[in-house]
């Protein structure tokens, strides 16, 4: 570890632990979550997704395994109810896109893969990497996934945008 000349760090415990590690010989630099640092503006834009005025977006983010056979079961409950809905699910592993399209079609939802870029149905499954921010900044209600099931949920701070 003495060959690293920099280390950018997310926190100072974090920038700690890498001194340890690097016996402080290294240079450790603390950037705060640079997750939060990327440029989505462009992506960001309702019209960018298909959305008109009246749609209501509701996003679900970072979902875990028994997660989506619940979340699916809402979407079937509010789908008819709710209007103008536009349903965004991102699993928190994309390796579960393909078990996620086998539950939808089990429940008659029909979906469009975010990757196809047809967004005109009301259930888009997300299955591709670094849209989601984009996403949450459009939608009007947010669910950070990992609270329905036992596995302590996620960070729900910057997630939604606001319209």
């Amino acid at each position: 570890m003495g060959l690293i000349d920099v280390v950018i760090a997310r926190s100072n415990d974090d920038a700690g632990r890498f001194a340890f590690l690097t016996a402080e010989k290294s240079k450790i630099v603390v950037s705060g979550n640079i997750k939060y640092d990327r440029d989505f503006i462009l992506n960001s834009k309702r019209e960018y997704f298909s959305l008109i005025g009246e749609d209501f977006v509701f996003t679900v983010g970072s979902i875990r395994e028994g997660e989506e056979e619940i979340i699916s079961d809402v979407y079937n409950k509010i789908k008819s109810s709710s209007g103008r809905i536009k349903f965004f699910l991102a699993p928190r592993h994309l390796s579960r896109v393909k078990g996620i399209m086998k539950i939808l079609e089990d429940k008659s939802i029909k979906y469009s893969l975010f990757s196809s870029g047809d967004f005109r149905n009301k259930f888009i499954l997300v299955d591709v990497f670094r849209k989601l921010q984009s996403i949450y900044s459009v939608s009007d209600v947010c669910y950070v996934g990992g609270s329905i099931v036992n596995k302590g949920g996620q960070n729900p701070h910057r997630v939604c945008g606001v319209r």
